[in-house]
């Protein structure tokens, strides 16, 4: 609860993207679920992507890295930043 991005919740947040697997062990699918949930609620431009089967470090599996990439460069070119 201490380190809870739950207590920042309020509208005009700037625009985010969270890529989160659903085998993540170090947090926990649901809760990020929950704050996607919550964002959209705000009327924030939040963008929730879940990556099947991928762990914490998506990044760093090969499996997904590219997804992620590919995710990453489409959110931020929406974003204006080609």
């Amino acid at each position: 609860q201490k380190i809870s991005p739950q207590h920042l919740l309020r509208k005009g947040l700037p625009p985010m993207l969270i890529i989160h697997g659903t085998n993540d062990q170090s947090v926990d699918y649901l809760s990020t679920k929950l704050f996607a949930d919550e964002m959209k609620k705000f009327g924030n431009d939040f963008e929730f992507q879940t990556l099947e089967g991928a762990h914490h470090y998506i990044w760093y599996d090969r499996r997904f890295s590219g997804k992620v990439a590919e995710i990453r460069k489409e959110f931020l070119k929406k974003n204006g930043y080609e």
